[in-house]
Parts: structure tokens; C-alpha cells; sequence
């Protein structure tokens, strides 16, 4: 039986309690600062994480990143340059995460490094589980999403997110 994953994005304006859904899905990958989670309406459940600490994320306090939930996934996926990776984990006493797979990068043609680390995520859940049903709570817009209008390749992400929402 397939089972069930849900990625989360941050976004933070739910009109909904998707909490008990969330909780019950199998697997649940959050993104980034897991901003969402402080008001209750996503659950608390978090298995994979997919990070990305660039230098706006240092500005973050320790609370805002999450860090103490970050620290106790199953699974910590960090996207950018190792160097930055290790600065992140050594400053937070991370013992143990993975790089976000380089093999996944190409996936977006020309510029895979302007893709959101939300579509990464939702990237790497459909490729970690292949035979499973995602369920992804967030906007599918990038522009939407992240509030950056000025990314050259926001149609690219967003066709791979409505593709995938649509099978």
C-alpha cells in the first residue's frame, strides 16, 4: 500500500487546521525555516527537512530557524555549497545531514540553482518515493511562494509543480 507523504512549504497564511492530516501522513518533509509550524495549523510532525542556509538565513534567530527541530529529523537535506552546510551544522551542533543530491540539480534545465528550495524538496520527495502519493500544502505559484518576481526561470518550477499536481 502506497503510503503517504506531505511536503510543507512555509507558507503562513492558512484559512484551514491541516494539523491532523499532516500528522497522519507517513512521511512529512518541511522546508526551510519551517516557519508554519508555530501556529499549529500544520502539524507538528516533521521527518526529512530541506534547508537552505544562505546568508539572508543567518539573520534568523536560532527559534525562528527551528533549529531544535532541524537538529532531531530523521533526515536534514542541505541545499548549497558544502562549506556553508558544514558552517550551518558546526554553528548549530548538527551531527548528521545529507547534501541535497547534486543528481537532482539538472532537473531544471539552465539555472537549477534559482529553483526555491520548496520545488527542491518537492523534487526530491518524488524522487525518494516514487510509488507513493504526495501531497504537497503550500501555493504552487512560485512568485506566490517565495514573494520574488524578479527569477527568470519561475515558469520552469512552476511547470514541474502543476505537472505534478495534476498526475
Amino acid at each position: 500500500m502506497a503510503k503517504k507523504i506531505v511536503i510543507v512549504s512555509n507558507k503562513r497564511d492558512h484559512d484551514k487546521d491541516y494539523s491532523g492530516f499532516v500528522d497522519s501522513c507517513d512521511v512529512v518533509v518541511r522546508v526551510n525555516k519551517l516557519d508554519n509550524i508555530d501556529d499549529g495549523k500544520t502539524g507538528t510532525k516533521t521527518d526529512i527537512a530541506v534547508d537552505w542556509p544562505n546568508v539572508s538565513y543567518w539573520k534568523f534567530t536560532t527559534q525562528q530557524q527551528h533549529i531544535a527541530i532541524v537538529r532531531n529529523v530523521e533526515r536534514l537535506y542541505l541545499i548549497g555549497p558544502q562549506p556553508v552546510a558544514v558552517d550551518f551544522c558546526k554553528r548549530y551542533n548538527i551531527k548528521k545531514y545529507f547534501p541535497y543530491p547534486p543528481e537532482l540539480m539538472p532537473f531544471v534545465g539552465i539555472a537549477p540553482h534559482f529553483w526555491t528550495a520548496c520545488a527542491k524538496a518537492v523534487k526530491l520527495a518524488d524522487t525518494l518515493f516514487p510509488e507513493d502519493e504526495l501531497y504537497f500544502l503550500g501555493d504552487v505559484d512560485c512568485v506566490t511562494r517565495s514573494g520574488f518576481g524578479q527569477w527568470d526561470i519561475t515558469s520552469d518550477e512552476n511547470s514541474y509543480l502543476n505537472d505534478l499536481v495534476s498526475k
